[in-house]
């Protein structure tokens, strides 16, 4: 059996430095491949903040659209026939826009949340044609129309709100969460104004009941939302330990 007394000294001075530097270079490898992990992050999440303005803009034009598409169709043509001719075009420019942004990169590699999302706007773009048929021959709703819209602009922002669910940065987490909170009143507040267009191009709600309530529910709905999702993003914030303590 060997003994550590019959090996040399030289060799025992030797496996004597040999046991720290493993260990040095296991704990230096870690150090590595966190950092890389933090880099990665970090480039995905500047890659999907690059598309927050063609992104923002196309939920801007579809918020539009869906808007006088509703009240289109509702009023059986009477109104909001000169709106939505201009509108289109300019949701098409947005679409199109958005569209070679996101052919810039490889989508894949930013997540499976992300990219489903993104399948669904690419999907439901690509079904604005017979919709926007359908409410040209009146074979559609104004509700049908409405929720066709606000799916599109649920999975648009979306795609926004997976920039906080990639990072544990107090900071990123804050401005992520501040956008996608932003996006969302505007969105709530445009679910309003296409739901009141329903009754306004009426000149009454009579009749129309559920459009009536479901206006209260949207106003409603608007601040409870956004302090919920304001709310959710604090608390990840501090169980993360990004911040010292937590305001009252």
């Amino acid at each position: 059996m060997l003994r550590l007394n019959n090996v040399k000294i030289s060799v025992r001075i030797a496996i004597a430095c040999l046991v720290p530097m493993l260990a040095f270079i296991a704990f230096a490898f870690k150090d590595i491949l966190d950092k890389h992990s933090i880099y990665s992050t970090a480039d995905k999440i500047a890659t999907i903040a690059h598309t927050a303005p063609e992104i923002s803009g196309l939920i801007h034009e579809l918020q539009k659209e869906r808007g006088s598409t509703a009240g289109y169709v509702n009023s059986k043509g009477a109104s909001f026939a000169e709106a939505l001719r201009n509108q289109r075009p300019a949701t098409d420019k947005a679409a199109t826009v958005w569209r070679q942004k996101m052919d810039e990169f490889d989508t894949s590699t930013l997540g499976v949340k992300f990219k489903g999302d993104l399948d669904h706007v690419r999907s439901a773009l690509d079904a604005l044609k017979n919709t926007r048929g359908g409410a040209d021959r009146f074979d559609m709703s104004s509700q049908e129309t409405s929720a066709y819209y606000t799916g599109t602009i649920g999975h648009l922002v979306n795609m926004i709100d997976s920039i906080s669910d990639m990072s544990d940065d107090a900071r990123i987490m804050r401005a992520a969460a501040a956008l996608s909170s932003m996006l969302k009143r505007k969105e709530f507040a445009g679910q309003e104004r296409a739901t009141g267009v329903v009754g306004f191009t009426k000149g009454e709600f009579a009749g129309h009941p559920p459009q009536f309530h479901s206006l209260g529910r949207d106003a409603g709905r608007d601040d409870g939302a956004v302090r919920k999702k304001r709310d959710a993003g604090r608390d990840r914030i501090y169980q993360n330990g990004s911040e010292s303590r937590r305001p009252g």
